[in-house]
C-alpha cells in the first residue's frame, strides 16, 4: 500500500477542476491525469500535509487546522472512486501537534525562522559574484548558530542554495527587498511540509517507501530531489515518541550550480 500525501496547491487544484477544468494550466491538468491514474484500492491519499500549511497565510490554530482537514477530506473523497482517503484523526497522527490551548499556533517554531529570515533576507535578496559567495555563505551559517538553528537545517540549506544560483530555491524562499511576516509565513509553511513528511515516513511500524510527496511546486521539489535528510524522531523513555529538529545529512551538487568542486567541498565541510 502506498500512502500519497498531497500538498495544498494540488488540493486547490483537484477543487478546481471539479469547478471547471478549463480554469487549470497545462501543468496541473497533466497532475490530474496523474492523480486519476493512481486511483486505485491499494493506494491512500492523505490531506495532511496540506492541511498543516493552511490556508489562512498565518499561523493558524489547532482548531483551524482541524476546519482545514475535514474541508479536504470531503474534497478528496469526492474526486478519488476507488482509492482510501485517509479519515483518521490527523491532529493525532503527530504526537504533540494539539497544544494545550485549541487556540495555539501549530507552528511552534515559527518565529524563530521567521527572524532568521528576516536576519538574511538582505544577503539573498540580490546575486553575488563568484568570489563572494562562500563568505555570504559563512555569514548565513554564522547567522543560523547565532539563532541556535542547527547549520544543516533545510531553512538554512534552502538560503545557501539561493547564494550559490539555485534559481528553484529562490522561487521557494521568494527573498524580497522587505521581507513581510506573511512572507515569512509562506515560506516556512512550504519548508516544514518536509519535516512533517519526514517524520510520518520515520513513524515506527511503517515502511518509509510507503510514504509518497506530492507537489506542483517545482522549487520545492526540486529542493527534495537534491536533499537526503535525516530521520527525525527517535524512541524516548516508555516507548514514547519524541520529535526533533529535521536537518539534512548529504547534499547533491545540482543545489549549488555557481560552486565549482573545490568550493562545494569546502562548503560541504562547513557544513559538518
Amino acid at each position: 500500500m502506498n500512502i500519497y500525501l498531497l500538498d495544498r496547491n494540488i488540493i486547490i487544484d483537484i477543487e478546481k477542476f471539479q469547478k471547471n477544468k478549463e480554469s487549470l494550466n497545462d501543468n496541473s491538468l497533466k497532475l490530474i491525469d496523474k492523480l486519476q491514474t493512481l486511483d486505485e484500492s491499494n493506494n491512500t491519499f492523505s490531506c495532511m500535509l496540506s492541511a498543516i500549511e493552511g490556508h489562512h497565510k498565518r499561523q493558524q490554530t489547532t482548531q483551524e487546522f482541524e476546519e482545514t482537514s475535514k474541508q479536504e477530506i470531503l474534497i478528496l473523497k469526492s474526486f478519488f472512486k476507488k482509492a482510501k482517503v485517509d479519515e483518521t484523526p490527523l491532529l493525532s497522527a503527530i504526537s504533540g501537534l494539539k497544544k494545550e490551548s485549541d487556540q495555539a499556533p501549530i507552528h511552534s517554531e515559527f518565529n524563530l525562522f521567521a527572524n532568521f529570515l528576516e536576519n538574511v533576507n538582505s544577503i539573498i535578496f540580490s546575486d553575488v559574484k563568484n568570489e563572494q559567495i562562500l563568505p555570504q555563505c559563512d555569514k548565513i551559517i554564522e547567522t543560523a548558530q547565532k539563532l541556535k538553528i542547527p547549520k544543516n537545517h533545510y531553512i538554512v540549506i534552502a538560503c545557501l542554495a539561493i547564494i550559490a544560483g539555485s534559481s528553484e530555491c529562490r522561487k521557494l524562499i521568494k527573498p524580497t527587498k522587505d521581507i513581510k511576516k506573511e512572507n515569512a509565513y509562506n515560506v516556512i509553511s512550504d519548508l516544514s511540509i518536509i519535516h512533517y513528511f519526514n517524520i510520518l515516513r520515520s513513524m515506527p511500524g511503517f515502511n518509509e517507501s510507503q510514504f509518497i510527496f506530492l507537489t506542483n511546486d517545482q522549487g520545492l521539489q526540486f529542493f527534495l530531489d537534491n536533499i537526503i535528510i535525516e530521520k527525525s524522531i527517535y524512541m524516548g523513555q516508555d516507548s514514547e515518541i519524541t520529535f526533533i529538529q529535521t536537518t539534512i545529512k548529504e547534499y547533491k551538487k545540482p543545489l549549488f550550480p555557481r560552486l565549482n568542486e573545490k568550493d562545494f567541498l569546502l562548503l560541504m565541510d562547513k557544513l559538518k
